[in-house]
């Protein structure tokens, strides 16, 4: 093996780990929320496209691995924004609410290192 095919090899992968990050950071920032096993383990639970503020790719995945999310504006529902990302640093907003006294929300500055995605500092973190 060449110089230049190590090279090339290595740049791929590089390239393949930071998209599968990029793909999985709105459901990290989901699982990151204190009550995600709560969510996880109900029936159903719901989400309008406005709520879902990712990419189609970031969509489909936060689908793919919470099978129980289904199109819907009734409670309890989940929302993730991704204020901003800068490859390995992102901004993310998310939340749920179950009812008046069962809500959360978390604007989490998040830092992408092999792979995971580690909260590194929280803007604000609210509970009800």
């Amino acid at each position: 093996m060449t110089k230049r095919a190590a090279l090339l090899g290595g740049m791929l992968i590089v390239f393949a780990v930071v998209a599968i990050g990029y793909v999985r950071l709105p459901h990290a920032a989901i699982k990151g929320l204190s009550d995600y096993r709560l969510l996880a383990d109900k029936d159903t639970i719901y989400a309008t496209r406005s709520e879902l503020d990712v990419s189609p790719i970031q969509a489909w995945w936060i689908r793919t691995r919470m099978r129980n999310l289904s199109e819907g504006d009734s409670p309890p529902r989940i929302h993730v924004s991704i204020k901003w990302n800068l490859l390995f640093l992102a901004r993310v907003k998310c939340g749920h609410y179950i009812g008046p006294v069962g809500a959360e929300g978390r604007d989490t500055l998040y830092l992408w290192l092999l792979g995971f995605w580690m909260p590194v500092y929280d803007f604000t973190h609210e509970m009800a």
